[in-house]
C-alpha cells in the first residue's frame, strides 16, 4: 500500500492502555478501514508496539511506534504524543515503567476512595478484568458499569472520577517540557495532542505552544475527532506561525469511546498522508528529491580482495555530499555489518546498515534499530533437525555470536571471511534466546545436497520461510516475505520516498529481489557472468566488474 498518499491515523490506543482492541485487532481494523498507516500511542507504555509491528507485516499497514504522555501545566492535564519513538531503548522503557508505577499507586488510592463511597473494588479485581492493560480512569468507569454502580461511562466520569469529582485522585505528572525532552532524547517527534480539548483560550494556548516550541516541540494535532473546520484552520495557522508540523488522529479507544471510529473519528475526520510524509522527511533530514543507494558488500561494494576501490569511495562521497542516502546491505549478521562499516571507514550522514538479507536495519545517525524480525523458535528447531539429518552444516545467530554444533571445515571457511565469535554446542536451541534473523546452511563439497535441503524445507514450511543462495555453497534461510527487496520497500516507506528514488546494486542470487524492487536495479558484471538468469531483472548491468571500479561510473551519472 502506498503510504505517500491516502489516509492515516496518528493517535490510537490499544488494550495495552485504555483501548479495547488488542494491537493485532487494531492493525487488522486499520487494514479493513483502508488506512495506510497508524500510530500506536498508548498511555505511558510502548508494550503493545512489538505485537502491532508483527501484525503490520501481516496486514500491510504501516505502524508508527508511539506513546502518549500525560503532563501537568499549571493544574491542566496536557498530553504530549511521541511518534517514531525508539521503543526498544531500555532507558526509555525504564522511565515509562516508573511512570506506570506512579499511576498504579494513584489507582490504588482511587479504588480506596470509590470503595469508601459505596462502590467496592480492589486493584486485583481491576487487573483481573482488564488483563495486559495499563489501568486508566476509563477502566474504572467500565468496571463500575459492569457492577451496576453506574449506567454509562459518562456518568462515572461526571459524578465520581472526573476532575473535581469526589473520587478523583490526581497524578504526579511530568511537565509538558519534560515530556518533550524525553521524547527527543529517544529519537521521537513530540506532538501537542488535541489542543482544543484543554479550553485554554487563544492567549494561554499560544503561550503553551511557544514554551514547548522552545523546548523542542515539533508538531501539533491540527485534525482531531472533535475539531471543527474553523478549529482546523485556527490550529493550522498556529502550526505555520510556530514552524510546527501538522499531525492528526482519531484518538480511537474502541468501545471505551462509543461512536468514535478509527480513521474517521465521529464521521468526518480525515488525516492526509502528507502529514506523515512531512514528519518522515524532517526526522531524517531529507526532501522528496533525496535518493537512496542500496549496495551489497562482497562482489559489489568491495573487490574480490574485499578492498574498497578509490573510485567507489569517491562516488559514495559525492553521492552523500549531494544529500542522498547510502545503505550497506548484506547477508551477514547485523553486528558484522557494523564492524565492516567501521573497518572500511564508511561514515556518511543518514547512513543505514542492513543485515541478514533484510531481517535487521540500523539507523547510524540516530544509533537505533529501525526494523527487526526473525525465524520463530519452534521453526528454527525443526530446520536445525532437518539439516542435521541431511548431514549439512547449519548455524544460527544470537546477538554477536554464531551458534553451531560442530567445529568443522564449513565453519572455518565461514569464519575466515566473516570474523564473528562462535559458540559450539550440542544443543543450539539452549543458547537461542531470540528469534534468529536467519539460519545458514553450508555445504562445501557437495553443494547439490543444499538443493535437497531446500526442497524439504520448502515442502515443510511453504508459508514460513524464504530459501535462496548467497553463493553456490550457502543456503540462506530467513522468514517468509523477508529479503533484500523487502527492506528496499520498507525503508523507502520509512523515509517517505517513492520507490523510484531507490537504486540498488548487487551480484548474487540473494540480491535479486533488491534489484527487482528498486527504481533502478544494477547488476554487477561479475554477477551477470555467474548468474546469467539475473540479467532480465536488472535495469542495467555495469560495464566493469567489482575489481575494476564496479558500479562507480553508473552511480556517478545519477548524482
Amino acid at each position: 500500500m502506498n503510504t505517500l498518499t491516502g489516509r492515516v491515523d496518528l493517535h490510537t490506543h490499544s488494550s495495552f492502555s485504555d483501548g479495547t482492541l488488542t494491537p493485532t485487532e487494531l492493525v487488522k481494523l486499520a487494514a479493513q478501514t483502508g488506512l495506510s498507516s497508524i500510530a500506536l500511542t498508548d498511555h505511558d507504555t510502548t508494550d503493545g508496539v512489538r505485537e502491532a509491528l508483527a501484525a503490520a507485516d501481516r496486514y500491510g499497514v504501516e505502524v508508527i511506534p508511539g506513546v502518549e504522555l500525560s503532563t501537568d501545566y499549571y493544574g491542566k492535564d496536557i498530553h504530549i504524543v511521541g511518534l517514531f519513538i525508539d521503543f526498544r531503548d531500555e532507558a526509555f522503557t525504564a522511565r515509562l515503567h516508573a511512570l506506570r508505577e506512579e499511576r498504579e499507586a494513584r489507582n490504588g488510592r482511587m479504588a480506596g476512595k470509590l470503595t469508601d463511597a459505596g462502590f467496592p473494588m480492589t486493584i486485583v479485581e481491576l487487573h483481573q478484568e482488564f488483563r495486559e492493560s495499563v489501568l486508566t480512569r476509563a477502566h474504572f468507569a467500565r468496571f463500575m458499569m459492569s457492577r451496576g454502580y453506574v449506567s454509562t461511562i459518562v456518568e462515572a466520569f461526571e459524578k465520581y472520577i472526573g476532575e473535581d469529582c469526589p473520587c478523583y485522585v490526581p497524578r504526579e505528572k511530568v511537565t509538558p517540557q519534560d515530556a518533550v525532552h524525553m521524547i527527543l532524547r529517544h529519537h521521537g517527534i513530540p506532538v501537542l495532542a488535541h489542543p482544543m480539548q484543554y479550553k485554554l483560550g487563544d492567549e494561554v494556548l499560544r503561550s503553551l505552544v511557544g514554551e514547548l516550541k522552545d523546548a523542542g516541540l515539533a508538531g501539533i494535532e491540527v485534525r482531531y475527532c472533535t475539531h471543527t473546520e474553523d478549529e482546523v484552520s485556527y490550529l493550522s495557522a498556529i502550526a505555520e506561525e510556530y514552524g510546527l508540523m501538522k499531525s492528526g488522529g482519531s484518538d480511537f479507544h474502541g468501545e471505551n469511546k462509543p461512536g468514535l471510529s478509527l480513521g474517521t473519528g465521529y464521521g468526518d475526520l480525515e488525516v492526509p498522508a502528507e502529514y506523515l510524509t512531512a514528519m518522515k522527511h524532517r526526522l531524517h533530514g531529507i526532501t522528496s528529491d533525496t535518493k537512496v543507494f542500496f549496495s551489497d558488500f562482497d562482489g559489489t561494494l568491495v573487490n574480490s580482495k574485499r578492498e574498497l576501490m578509490p573510485a567507489v569511495r569517491d562516488v559514495l562521497q559525492k553521492w552523500s555530499d549531494a544529500g542522498n542516502r547510502f545503505v550497506l546491505i548484506s547477508g551477514r549478521a547485523l553486528s558484522n555489518v557494523l564492524t565492516l562499516a567501521e573497518e572500511k571507514d564508511l561514515h556518511y550522514p543518514g547512513m543505514f546498515l542492513c543485515g541478514f538479507n533484510g531481517t535487521g536495519l540500523y539507523d547510524c545517525e540516530r544509533e537505533m534499530t529501525l526494523y527487526h524480525t526473525g525465524i520463530d523458535l519452534a521453526i528454527c528447531e525443526e530446520v536445525c533437525r532437518i539439516a542435521r539429518e541431511n548431514g549439512i552444516h547449519f548455524q544460527t545467530y544470537e546477538g554477536k555470536h554464531i551458534l553451531c554444533e560442530h567445529d568443522d571445515e564449513a565453519l572455518a571457511f565461514y569464519v575466515e571471511r566473516v570474523q564473528m565469535p562462535v559458540i559450539i554446542t550440542d544443543d543450539v536451541m539452549k543458547y537461542q534466546k531470540n528469534r534468529p534473523g536467519k539460519i545458514l546452511a553450508i555445504e562445501l563439497e557437495q553443494p547439490e545436497k543444499l538443493e535437497v535441503l531446500r526442497a524439504q524445507l520448502h515442502e515443510r514450511f511453504p508459508d514460513d520461510l524464504e530459501l535462496f543462495y548467497s553463493n553456490p555453497n550457502y543456503l540462506e534461510i530467513v522468514p517468509k516475505g523477508i529479503n533484500k527487496g523487502t527492506i528496499v520497500r520498507w525503508l523507502c516507506r520509512e523515509l517517505g520516498l517513492p520507490i523510484e528514488n531507490a537504486i540498488a546494486a548487487g551480484d548474487s542470487e540473494n540480491d535479486l529481489e533488491m534489484i527487482r524492487a528498486a527504481g533502478c536495479g544494477i547488476l554487477m558484471k561479475n554477477g551477470a557472468e555467474l548468474y546469467p538468469s539475473m540479467r532480465e531483472a536488472a535495469d542495467l548491468i555495469t560495464e566493469q566488474d567489482c575489481d575494476h571500479d564496479g558500479f562507480a561510473p553508473e552511480l556517478m551519472k545519477m548524482i
